[in-house]
């Protein structure tokens, strides 16, 4: 039995530790909502997240982590790219670690401030620590139901990965190493800009055409960026093209939500005022835009929904300027 800790209790850090509390581990999850806490500790529920799903009995919450987090064997870190710094640096301050402990990076995005990848924030300020990167297409509420899914555990070694993987691994649930891990990490930020891309495409009515034409020109981009972050991975894996493929045709992605909210009229600034939901793909969006211009790197569609993001376009703007990025 392992002991496990998932920092975040949002809906994926939850259906992680569910998942992985599911196959007789224990799993304590941290969170900053003390509502929640109570929730997970008395009821197995957290229906702001999860809703009507019922939690292992292995699985607990916590406030405050650093007592429990010396023993773990698997740390698994599901927050914000805004808040991925900050918890970077919490880890890095707290003595007595297990050694052997494994760093599983699930979140997704780019570091605000420096425009750094996730893991080499991460490396930052955890030289030392033996770190891998799980991503795949995998809507949490899914995972929690227990249906189908897979995933990718992404580090250089496959006998990094292999214990993660037995970890995580039942009946509905199948991580599979990739030993690519940039890649993986690249693909996680730009998927979600393009999801941004597709709802917009879809509120327009702009045709499963356009939808295409973003996912083709938006893995060149991918390409690109590999270049610039010096890999040159494959993306037909389930970080890659399985995570872009769910976030850009469901609905139920966020930033789909967004691409449609936007192609509405609404703007960027009142939809993030109104809601307290994380739009990783406006996120990203701004920072890729700010790479391509300090690096010189030519990315027409990432750009194109950062300016409809945050330029505030009228509609006709917005229809315009993505038909003429995709039929340049």
């Amino acid at each position: 039995m392992k002991k496990t800790l998932v920092i975040g209790a949002g809906s994926w850090g939850l259906a992680i530790a569910n998942t992985i509390s599911i196959n007789n581990n224990i799993v304590k999850v941290s969170s900053i909502e003390d509502d929640i806490i109570n929730e997970i500790n008395k009821y197995k529920t957290a229906e702001k997240y999860l809703p009507n799903i019922k939690l292992s009995s292995n699985l607990s919450a916590i406030n405050n982590y650093s007592d429990y987090i010396k023993d773990c064997d698997y740390i698994f870190i599901v927050v914000p790219s805004s808040a991925f710094k900050i918890i970077s640096k919490q880890i890095s301050n707290i003595n007595g670690i297990n050694p052997k402990c494994k760093f599983i990076i699930c979140s997704k995005g780019l570091d605000p401030e420096s425009l750094q990848l996730l893991s080499n924030c991460f490396l930052e300020y955890n030289s030392n620590k033996n770190y891998a990167i799980l991503s795949g297409p995998n809507f949490a509420v899914e995972v929690a139901s227990k249906l189908p899914t897979i995933t990718n555990i992404c580090c250089k070694y496959e006998e990094d990965a292999n214990d993660i993987i037995n970890l995580l691994n039942n009946d509905f649930f199948k991580a599979i190493y990739d030993n690519q891990p940039v890649t993986a990490e690249i693909c996680g930020v730009i998927k979600n800009i393009l999801a941004i891309g597709c709802g917009i495409i879809d509120e327009m009515n702009l045709g499963v055409n356009a939808k295409a034409a973003i996912i083709t020109y938006g893995s060149q981009e991918i390409e690109k960026l590999g270049k610039y972050f010096n890999c040159s991975g494959k993306i037909v894996t389930a970080a890659g093209f399985g995570d872009i493929f769910l976030t850009c045709s469901s609905t139920k992605s966020r930033n789909n939500s967004l691409g449609r909210l936007l192609a509405q009229g609404n703007k960027y600034s009142d939809i993030i005022s109104s809601s307290s939901i994380t739009y990783e793909g406006a996120l990203s969006a701004l920072s890729i835009y700010r790479i391509s211009q300090t690096a010189n790197i030519e990315l027409p569609l990432c750009n194109t929904i950062y300016e409809i993001i945050y330029k505030d376009l009228s509609l006709n703007e917005i229809k315009n300027k993505i038909i003429k990025t995709l039929i340049w």
